[in-house]
């Protein structure tokens, strides 16, 4: 046995059993005892030496891994097959342990890669599948479905790097389709997306609270949409780099409504119509203020003109010269959104 390799490893995956489920592997592991090799051609018999290892990140995952649950109803397929390891598996640089058939992997395995990532679940023709659990070298954690050695299928993955957690389907180890992910300041997002991206329709809330519903691109707002910030103003419209494009709609929370132009702010700027309750402005407005000459028309039809400045009223223009008996202001309130910038989901793995 002179020859035996030696594997440094966290002992943290044998001081809380969490990080190893399975009673057997996690005895294997901790003794560094090999059975038989069944194929030392594939394999190399292994010492595996428990130390700290500072390049791995493994006390992040502590917040939320959770010991993985083998499905009973596999348990009967691979009942028979003997458990093996550690064997160090030559064409992958990694160790593992579990259950084989001949020189294959079979059934419940452990699969520890020598860059510090980590595998718990079921293997099928040699291969991780069905479902597992995968471990991190920065400690983040993913639990769902498996195929054709990587992330596919229902899964959850916590990002604890970013504070966030994703919930949906996963294909070639990134979200793909439907899915939710939440971050710990409160944001949140549920909808679509391909391959990581965050792309076709869903909702996305704020830390602050503003909620935007509609179509995405590349993780940005990006299509038809509507932003409705905490004080209840709404945004409608087309969005590009997740920037409202003018013409829009704006409904605001007292009941007023804006069709036209907007600014970069989201602010009524340019030509465009407000209507409230009792009537009608249809004029220029200026960084989201009625500014220039201005067409009130009355709940009955009547229509004035008149002047602002700012979004106070200066005064009426009539056919018949000024008109200084009557007087009204309008003023708009849009407070800006809260937008924040995209986050990523799921680190890339090699």
């Amino acid at each position: 046995m002179s020859d035996r390799k030696t594997v440094t490893l966290d002992p943290v995956i044998i001081e809380d059993d969490r990080f190893i489920s399975d009673q057997k592997i996690r005895q294997l592991v901790r003794d560094s005892v090999i059975s038989s090799n069944p194929n030392p051609a594939k394999y190399s018999e292994v010492q595996l030496k428990f130390e700290s290892q500072k390049k791995l990140n493994y006390a992040a995952a502590k917040e939320t891994i959770q010991a993985f649950e083998y499905d009973s109803k596999f348990e009967g397929k691979f009942k028979a097959n003997r458990y093996y390891g550690p064997l160090l598996v030559k064409s992958e640089s990694s160790v593992y342990v579990g259950q084989m058939i001949g020189d294959k992997r079979e059934g419940r395995g452990l699969l520890i890669f020598l860059d510090g990532n980590m595998y718990e679940g079921y293997f099928e023709n040699d291969c991780t599948a069905i479902r597992g659990r995968l471990l991190f070298d920065n400690g983040d954690v993913y639990m769902g479905g498996i195929a054709n050695m990587s992330m596919n299928g229902q899964g959850v993955y916590y990002n604890n790097t970013a504070g966030s957690k994703f919930t949906g389907n996963f294909k070639d180890d990134a979200p793909h389709g439907q899915g939710i992910e939440e971050w710990k300041d409160g944001m949140r997002y549920e909808g679509s997306f391909v391959m990581g991206q965050k792309e076709g329709k869903g909702i996305f809330k704020t830390k602050e609270g503003s909620v935007y519903e509609g179509e995405l691109k590349k993780g940005a707002f990006d299509g038809q949409g509507t932003l409705t910030t905490l004080n209840k103003t709404k945004y409608i419209g087309k969005w590009k780099a997740s920037e409202l494009q003018s013409p829009a709609e704006i409904v605001y929370e007292d009941g007023k409504k804006y069709i036209g132009e907007v600014g970069k702010d989201m602010k009524p700027h340019g030509k465009g119509t407000i209507e409230s309750s009792k009537k009608k402005y249809v004029g220029s407005f200026k960084n989201g203020s009625l500014d220039g000459q201005v067409t009130t028309i009355f709940p009955g039809g009547e229509t004035k003109t008149s002047l602002y400045q700012a979004g106070k009223f200066v005064q009426w223009v009539g056919g018949n010269g000024l008109d200084t008996g009557k007087q009204e202001d309008l003023e708009l309130y849009t407070p800006l959104s809260g937008r924040k910038p995209e986050k990523k989901v799921v680190k890339e793995t090699n």
